[in-house]
């Protein structure tokens, strides 16, 4: 009996996850007017219906579905405030995901859509800290990711052979790349990758305290 209810939740919530896809797939084809009350009924409707299966699964212990019935109702809360910037960020295809990734200014906003469509791999964030840190200094998206998401060893060498192939060097990028690098815990590897990039020694390629990155690995604890 237990467990043809536990069967019941989690065919309830499959039912309601349906419902919810099928009305942001309407829109699709549909300008996303902020002034349009039937587009934002429609997401508004979405975004309930995903938290609605989002709770059933939860009450069957399906953990990886309700987390993704959450990561969708996020993307539509999001879609519902980006509508007045003429902002799409629902049913996009993989080319218009990475291009949103690359050129939005705000990390959180980017994590968002990164989780929603499943596109928190290595490769994309090197790209987007590429472009957003490296090249335009964005150091507010920097700490923001730095918060969220862990700067793996993998991630250092990506950003700097990204930048070894850059053909733009400025000035300015290579000081970003040298502040990226001055964070690389591993001392034998970041000297070796500031040797490799053409940087001299300096006083300041060894660790100093980021009241910043102290706050931000409190708030994992």
């Amino acid at each position: 009996m237990v467990a043809g209810k536990f069967l019941m939740y989690r065919e309830q919530a499959k039912a309601i996850e349906e419902q919810a896809k099928q009305l942001v797939k309407s829109l699709k084809r549909k300008k996303l007017d902020a002034s349009n009350p039937d587009v934002v009924k429609t997401l508004k409707n979405a975004y309930s219906y995903y938290q609605d299966a989002a709770a059933s699964y939860s009450k069957d212990d399906c953990l990886t579905s309700t987390e993704q019935c959450m990561s969708q109702a996020r993307l539509v809360a999001l879609q519902l405030s980006m509508m007045k910037n003429d902002i799409r960020i629902i049913n996009l295809d993989n080319k218009a995901v990475l291009r949103f990734l690359q050129e939005h200014s705000i990390f959180y906003e980017a994590l968002i859509v990164a989780d929603a469509y499943k596109s928190r791999v290595l490769i994309e964030w090197a790209v987007n800290l590429y472009h957003r840190v490296i090249l335009a200094g964005d150091l507010r998206y920097y700490n923001d990711y730095k918060c969220a998401l862990p700067m793996t060893v993998s991630l250092f060498q990506e950003l700097a052979s990204k930048y070894r192939r850059d053909q733009h060097k400025t000035q300015q990028s290579a000081h970003n790349m040298r502040l990226v690098l001055n964070d690389l815990p591993d001392l034998s590897l970041r000297h070796k990758l500031l040797h490799d990039l053409g940087y001299g020694y300096h006083i300041s390629d060894q660790p100093t305290f980021n009241p910043e990155e102290f706050i931000c690995d409190i708030s994992r604890l």
